[in-house]
């Protein structure tokens, strides 16, 4: 009996350390979780990091696949969330590594509270990135990012007292800037 329990530890352990590639198959769902920053560029606020939490799925059908994200930001007064669905496509992989690019299309909304004063801005943004990640294990990697968003205002709520002072899309609160991620991808 202790041969045959010694014998299937042994396999187990083998195949799960010296496993060749064809040995898993394809994992098409994944979850990734993940801290990101992005450097706010704006021609009259000027330059602001945020930092924010991001969740998000994907499907892979072969070498490209779909996604959708949620990320949630909060600076000092300011709240924001974000949603967004796009497409991957798998540049390179191997064994251990692999890089991807993403574009998508997505939602915002951000939240501002000062004293008497609070805006409510609502956006549409495209983002874009290139992704690299390392393999620790067929069904877990960790994984970096680069990339970009372009924000393009849709509507603008201002308030002074609880009385609304502005209602309308503004192309000055426009924003871009660069996005950098790191975190873990959940294979299933």
């Amino acid at each position: 009996m202790k041969i045959i329990i010694l014998s299937c530890a042994t396999l187990l352990l083998s195949s799960q350390i010296f496993a060749e590639d064809h040995l898993y198959p394809q994992k098409n769902f994944s979850l990734k979780a993940g801290y990101t920053e992005f450097d706010i560029h704006h021609k009259i606020l000027g330059s602001e990091k945020v930092k924010s939490l991001e969740y998000s799925a994907a499907y892979d059908f072969s070498n490209w696949g779909i996604w959708g994200k949620y990320e949630t930001q909060k600076i000092k007064k300011l709240k924001s969330n974000q949603y967004a669905i796009g497409a991957q496509y798998m540049l390179y992989q191997n064994r251990y590594i692999y890089t991807l690019a993403s574009l998508g299309v997505g939602l915002t909304d951000i939240n501002f509270n000062k004293k008497n004063y609070k805006t409510q801005a609502k956006y549409i943004y495209y983002p874009f990135n290139l992704e690299l990640g390392y393999k620790l294990h067929p069904n877990l990697n960790i994984y970096t990012s680069i990339g970009y968003k372009w924000f393009k205002n849709k509507n603008t709520k201002m308030y002074y007292k609880d009385i609304k002072i502005s209602d309308e899309a503004d192309n000055n609160l426009d924003l871009h800037g660069q996005t950098y991620s790191i975190g873990l991808r959940f294979n299933f």
